[in-house]
């Protein structure tokens, strides 16, 4: 464990200070040790994420459910440690509870208690990991077609959409893709700046109510910006090293 390691675990979570945060991403600019430091440990974390999705989605057994719901914790009068045994056995039994019918982890209290479905911006970080490497064939539709790819992606996505002008932030429209996340079709669009470093805006399909506040995040070292509005999930996606996302992000908004 390094001396940056506690930041940069902030710095995946989202917790640390904003200047703290501009005075991170500048040094993984230009230190690849750091970067490199700051991808183990967002795999570590994905790795884990992904083992408690998977475990959250294991049938739980009704007869296990009751068991939980009815316990109660027993004190034995002749033995000292009893209480301090069932106050454990207590917490435990109320984070199962917690757990398995989904409060506050977001699992289904449906009768098989799996878990719901979120991982659309996961699939987008390892879409965005295998395109930004690409020149040649970075975008699917190039940007001279602009006109059909609003036509194109709007009808196949099911979200209307004006492609955004973003070269106030010194970014050029180079193009769009089609992608696919959680069984969705995604629409892609593809920007890129002075330094070529892929900027992408993401579309998805939704159903969620209006989430107009930001939510960014780090998954597989790539920085995200995403909301929710109308009938459409809307992410931000580039890389650590990336400074102004969630102005691009806000300014988007107002375009899409």
């Amino acid at each position: 464990m390094s001396d940056n390691t506690e930041r940069l675990s902030a710095f995946i979570d989202g917790e640390l200070p904003a200047k703290e945060c501009e005075e991170l991403k500048a040094e993984l600019v230009v230190d690849s040790v750091l970067r490199a430091e700051l991808q183990e440990l967002q795999r570590a974390n994905d790795a884990a994420s992904r083992a408690f999705d998977e475990m959250l989605k294991v049938s739980v057994p009704p007869s296990l459910v009751a068991a939980i719901q009815s316990y109660q914790p027993q004190t034995a009068s002749n033995q000292n440690y009893a209480p301090r045994a069932a106050w454990y056995l207590g917490i435990a039994a109320s984070v199962l509870i917690a757990l398995f019918l989904g409060y506050g982890v977001g699992v289904s209290t449906s009768p098989t208690l799996m878990a719901s479905n979120g991982g659309w911006l996961e699939d987008i970080a390892d879409y965005h990991a295998v395109y930004e490497g690409q020149k040649r064939h970075l975008v699917e539709v190039s940007a001279t077609e602009s006109d059909h790819i609003e036509t194109w992606l709007g009808k196949t996505v099911g979200v209307e959409f004006t492609t955004p002008d973003l070269s106030d932030f010194g970014l050029t429209y180079q193009g769009a893709r089609l992608l696919v996340a959680t069984g969705k079709p995604v629409a892609q669009l593809i920007y890129t700046d002075v330094d070529g470093v892929v900027v992408a805006l993401c579309m998805i399909a939704a159903k969620e109510a209006d989430q107009l506040d930001f939510a960014s995040q780090m998954i597989n070292g790539y920085q995200m910006t995403s909301w929710n509005r109308g009938n459409a999930g809307y992410v931000v996606v580039t890389s650590a090293s990336k400074e102004g996302v969630q102005e691009i992000a806000k300014n988007v908004q107002q375009q899409v």
